[in-house]
């Protein structure tokens, strides 16, 4: 989608947790390169849409392959429980930098109740 001829953010739920701990770790160099490109556009642009599916995080990361996550069950597990305490639809513009406070303020610290079995946990967990 094109908003004032840039490209609308999308956004899985629970990548909104990952952003705020990533530190330049990823599954390949592509996928770390456009995280910071991701994160960048966002504080720029301040705009994004939330999804269930795969998003602008996923596609540059292997484990995605034609449009499923070999994750699939998992992901869509964080997705719903970071969306059930959001409390936001899919697909509606919303303004990053309050959505990102509220997760922060209210997400973030049950953060271990959400994802306890994902494979970064421990990078979360260390900052």
């Amino acid at each position: 989608m094109q908003l004032w001829g840039l490209s609308m953010n999308k956004i899985r739920y629970h990548h909104l947790l990952c952003m705020n701990y990533f530190k330049g770790y990823g599954y390949s160099e592509e996928f770390t390169k456009n995280m910071y490109k991701i994160i960048d556009n966002l504080k720029k642009e301040n705009k994004l849409k939330l999804t269930l599916k795969d998003d602008d995080i996923c596609a540059s990361c292997p484990n995605l392959i034609n449009g499923v996550c070999v994750d699939q069950i998992k992901v869509l597990k964080y997705d719903q429980k970071v969306k059930d305490l959001i409390d936001i639809e899919e697909n509606i513009e919303l303004e990053y930098d309050k959505i990102n406070g509220f997760v922060i303020q209210n997400i973030l610290p049950i953060r271990e109740n959400i994802c306890e079995d994902c494979k970064w946990k421990d990078l979360c967990k260390n900052n």
